[in-house]
């Protein structure tokens, strides 16, 4: 079932061209190899979220790449 967290970003870094990895704060379900819909404002401005891969997570984090 779709869930909606908010999460605090506690690294945003550039790994290659134009490819950048973000690290979030928080426990979520999702695995490596999965999507999750990133929005960045709780309005419908942008109004579509943008989907990201799930690179790695942690009890403490998730990785998106």
């Amino acid at each position: 079932m779709p869930k909606k967290m908010m999460m605090e970003i506690i690294e945003h870094k550039e790994v290659a061209r134009h490819v950048y990895r973000l690290v979030l704060a928080g426990k979520t379900a999702a695995k490596p190899g999965q999507f999750v819909q990133v929005g960045v404002s709780s309005s419908h401005d942008p109004f579509l979220k943008r989907p990201l891969s799930v690179h790695n997570c942690s009890d403490e984090t998730l990785t998106l790449l």
